[in-house]
């Protein structure tokens, strides 16, 4: 599970005010991501169609899969977040971000093998986002892969979990993060400093995510 209470000194609003890793974005006005609002009725609603897989038909699927996300056994949710990452890597980016909102929310699951099934999900469904081309079915705005406050919130808070490989295909996935605001990178290179101090053997791996982080072309880093 994630260890819980440890807090960061935060200045993202300008004042002392202490934080934890969870909420490291504190208050922060995010960008709005074109489709985040859009309930999974309103995506299987439109008549549109994509290759492989439509919209009506992607929606009904994803219906059914969220509820096997919530199912008591680990083998079902396992098998859940593979169909829902699969269904969104086949579908709409409308559809796939509404999907990552259920996948993030696995990010806290109590078995381990499902938090890390979760998070490498999401970071396949970024990496397609990040590279697909702009007449492809997962085609996006020149913001690239953003996520909501709350989203990133969760993945940062992932820091903080006591398997070493759960954090590692964390710091794998926060690259792929359009992080455009300046107030977010603040809060994720703060979390991953206490990251990195309270688990000084992810070093090389969070090294690594800043390197990403620096070079992977999020406008955030850039300079004026």
């Amino acid at each position: 599970g994630l260890a819980e209470g440890t807090a960061i000194e935060s200045n993202l609003n300008n004042n002392d005010e202490e934080t934890h890793i969870s909420n490291a974005v504190g208050d922060m006005e995010l960008p709005d991501v074109p489709g985040a609002g859009d309930g999974l009725s309103g995506a299987a609603n439109n008549n549109n169609s994509n290759e492989g897989v439509t919209l009506s038909e992607a929606g009904a699927a994803a219906g059914a899969f969220i509820h096997g996300l919530e199912d008591e056994f680990e083998e079902v949710r396992l098998a859940a977040v593979d169909s829902v990452c699969e269904l969104s890597l086949r579908s709409s980016h409308q559809l796939s971000r509404r999907s990552i909102e259920y996948l993030v929310d696995m990010f806290n699951d109590e078995i381990e093998k499902v938090r890390i099934n979760s998070i490498e999900s999401v970071h396949k469904i970024g990496e397609s986002f990040n590279h697909s081309k702009p007449d492809s079915k997962l085609s996006h705005s020149s913001e690239g892969f953003q996520l909501g406050k709350e989203q990133l919130n969760v993945i940062l808070a992932v820091l903080e979990d006591n398997s070493e490989k759960t954090r590692k295909v964390t710091h794998n996935l926060i690259p792929t993060i359009a992080l455009k605001d300046t107030h977010c990178l603040i809060g994720t290179v703060q979390a991953l400093f206490l990251n990195l101090t309270k688990y000084p053997e992810d070093r090389l791996s969070v090294f690594k995510c800043f390197s990403l982080l620096g070079n992977g072309g999020n406008k955030s880093t850039e300079g004026p």
